[in-house]
């Protein structure tokens, strides 16, 4: 007698049936992935099978929009992958996206199993500038006490990733140039050289030719580094995905605060709408989250945003109550002031300490000392 369950089941239902409904199951799931991603804006892309989760991050899904400037942005990132060797100049103002673009072209490519190093070059110290790119040996200067890798030795198989290059000394140049071209670098008190194998993606918010034509930078590192250059557009050119994105970092913040459905209303997308943003997408994500803190997880609403007034430049922040008569001391006024700032965050933010110094652009400790100083009530 044949046993009652799982098998006998599954011979009762065609090979071919379940074939068609596995595929059936399969494009409906799909299309659903693309409603979700017209309606709220979430990533349009899926990274290869095979990836790794840290690829998988950084692959096409964090870009949010559907504009055509920013769909170029994406189409160059694709075919940038499937030429991993080739030097990349990422243009564009401050908060466009410059570091994520270089992070997708990484990591969709042949080397995303490598490291992706980045690096800062307008915070590298000038006489430390050498020794941090290109590493030193134990002894090569004053407390060298050991043998110390460079960046390029730490972007070894990967992509090393230079923000800001256009910030870097003429003398440093030179040496970048040297590296570029022999894919070699010479440590510091090294005798000989040693091989490297990385692809080299710069990033720049200022025109990198006009700093060419006026003696700012080596006009052969430039076109060394600018093979393939990618415009990051700004914001204010992409007013048609401010809705998008204003939605997704509410999704984003209210997944960091343990929220539920936050909303905003259309008065409050029509607002951002019609704001230049000049520290664009970055500003956006800044301006989401603080309105998502004031709003004490209601619906974000335009008295929530904290937009720039009409014809300056200046964010229009609430009035600060000033006392009737001023404390003794500059130092207690002061403090005082501090004092107020902080429990108006802390009453924003429903005594979340770490919510209320993102929201003041602080530290959490400032916050507890700040409290710790306070007299007590008499």
């Amino acid at each position: 007698m044949a046993s009652v369950g799982a098998p006998a089941l599954r011979e009762q239902v065609p090979a071919e049936e379940l074939e068609r409904e596995i595929h059936r199951l399969r494009q409906a799931n799909e299309a659903l992935r693309r409603a979700l991603a017209r309606d709220w804006g979430q990533p349009r892309n899926r990274a290869p099978e095979g990836m790794s989760g840290e690829a998988r991050r950084w692959a096409l899904g964090p870009f949010v929009g559907q504009t055509a400037a920013l769909n170029k942005v994406l189409g160059d990132i694709d075919r940038l992958q499937r030429a991993p060797s080739t030097p990349v100049l990422i243009q564009g103002e401050s908060g466009t996206g410059k570091e994520l673009v270089a992070r997708a072209i990484h990591a969709g490519s042949g080397r995303a199993a490598g490291p992706f190093v980045p690096v800062n070059c307008a915070a590298i110290p000038r006489d430390l500038a050498d020794s941090l790119l290109f590493g030193h040996v134990k002894g090569a200067f004053t407390g060298a006490e050991r043998n110390q890798a460079g960046y390029f030795d730490l972007a070894d198989g990967g992509t090393l990733f230079l923000d800001e290059v256009g910030t870097m000394p003429l003398e440093l140049q030179a040496r970048l140039l040297r590296v570029l071209e022999d894919r070699q670098v010479m440590p510091l008190g090294a005798s000989a050289p040693r091989s490297v194998e990385v692809r080299v993606l710069a990033a720049t918010n200022v025109p990198l030719r006009e700093c060419v034509e006026s003696g700012g930078f080596r006009p052969d590192l430039y076109y060394r580094l600018a093979v393939f250059t990618i415009q990051m557009p700004p914001l204010r050119q992409r007013r048609e995905d401010v809705g998008l994105l204003a939605r997704h970092f509410l999704q984003v913040c209210a997944l960091d605060m343990g929220l539920s459905n936050p909303t905003i209303s259309p008065a409050a997308l029509s607002a951002l709408e019609q704001h230049d943003f000049p520290g664009n997408v970055r500003e956006l994500r800044n301006i989401i989250e603080r309105a998502v803190i004031e709003s004490q997880h209601g619906q974000v609403g335009p008295e929530h945003l904290h937009l720039p007034a009409a014809g300056t430049g200046q964010v229009a922040e609430p009035a600060v109550p000033c006392p009737d008569s001023l404390p003794a001391g500059l130092d207690r006024a002061l403090a005082e002031t501090e004092l107020m700032l902080i429990q108006r965050a802390l009453a924003l933010t429903g005594d979340n300490v770490a919510a209320a110094a993102r929201l003041l652009g602080t530290h959490r400790s400032r916050i507890y000392r700040a409290l710790a100083r306070r007299a007590p009530a008499v």
